[in-house]
């Protein structure tokens, strides 16, 4: 380790030998960090588009439906009464729709998808880019203390190519990345047309 620290502040101020990783491989690692950094913005994002029907409390529409609910209570037999009952209706289905997909959102994608691909295949991916990283320092603290060995090269070469191995699925990651996001498209697409076909209804009720 000392060994490796060394290294480290040698090249920092350019007293040491460094041995160039390939620049596809330098690549794959920058977007090793980056797919992390996206799919952890994109999990945030779409959780945060569903809070407002995330709680135990009820949402701001929810409670003007009870509202109308009560209206149509009180104008029961009036036009006005049918049509807050019927507007109560469907911003109630609404609801159970919205909380519906966020169920399904969350479960599907935000923890299905984005955390699970992160914990597993990046976080594994990551820990063979650390594991060249350090045998790239032994390798060159070796040779810039003129005792290179065999060892420190044949280390260096072999965690080289499993780097170079497991970026070879990234294309298949970047397919299933797509794929995910358009399943969640779908299913928010989905649930729109849900609500429009609900409105419709609601429009025969009233003869509008």
């Amino acid at each position: 380790m000392f060994r490796r620290l060394n290294q480290k502040v040698k090249e920092k101020v350019g007293r040491a030998t460094v041995t160039r990783v390939p620049a596809e491989v330098e690549a794959n690692i920058t977007f090793t960090a980056d797919m992390k950094k996206h799919l952890g913005e994109m999990e945030s994002t779409v959780a945060n588009a569903y809070s407002f029907c995330g709680s135990g409390s009820l949402t701001k529409l929810e409670k003007f439906s009870q509202r109308l609910d009560k209206i149509a209570v009180k104008k029961k037999g009036t036009k006005m009464g049918t049509a807050a009952g019927s507007t109560a209706s469907v911003i109630q289905d609404f609801s159970k729709r919205d909380r519906k997909l966020r169920a399904e959102v969350l479960s599907q994608f935000c923890q299905g998808f984005c955390k699970q691909f992160i914990a597993t295949e990046i976080k594994q991916c990551q820990a063979l880019i650390d594991y060249m990283k350090k045998r790239r320092l032994d390798k060159d603290a070796a040779a810039n203390s003129n005792k290179p060995t065999e060892e420190a090269d044949a280390n260096y070469d072999a965690a080289l190519a499993e780097v170079q191995k497991a970026f070879e699925a990234y294309p298949d990651y970047q397919q299933r990345h797509a794929g995910e996001v358009k399943k969640l498209l779908m299913l928010m697409d989905k649930t729109v047309q849900d609500k429009i076909d609900a409105s419709a209804d609601c429009k025969k009720t009233l003869n509008i």
